[in-house]
């Protein structure tokens, strides 16, 4: 600190204490990466997710989509999945890999999460298409 008090022009002040984080939702989700197995091309797969609020307030989920095409898998608009501080939720995608070969594909978790970006929480099902 800075004062105009000759010869105290410069004082040092020294302070100790904690912060406590804010309140807030935070989302976990389990696994973060979904293993389909083998499919055939165009047979339906089912990716499952458990969402866990490890937050101090509810955690309100609005929806999941495709990060690559959009598509939305689920929607709470209106109506929005309410996971309370300490509860889970299950959540299940349903998938048509059309293409033969490798399968890895990236949802997006609308939240209001504060440890999720803004862009959403990001959630992977993998497996292989034959």
């Amino acid at each position: 600190m800075t004062t105009n008090a000759p010869g105290q022009e410069e004082i040092l002040i020294s302070m100790k204490g904690s912060v406590k984080e804010a309140p807030g939702a935070k989302i976990q989700v389990t696994p973060r990466r979904a293993d389909i197995g083998k499919i055939k091309a165009g047979a339906e797969a089912t990716a499952r997710f458990t969402i866990t609020n490890t937050g101090t307030l509810p955690l309100v989920l609005i929806r999941v989509y495709s990060q690559a095409d959009k598509h939305i898998y689920a929607d709470w608009t209106g109506r929005e999945l309410v996971i309370e501080p300490g509860k889970s939720a299950a959540i299940r995608l349903d998938l048509k890999p059309q293409k033969p070969g490798p399968y890895s594909e990236r949802f997006v978790i609308e939240s209001n999460a504060k440890n999720a970006p803004k862009t959403g929480y990001i959630i992977v099902a993998a497996g292989e298409v034959e």
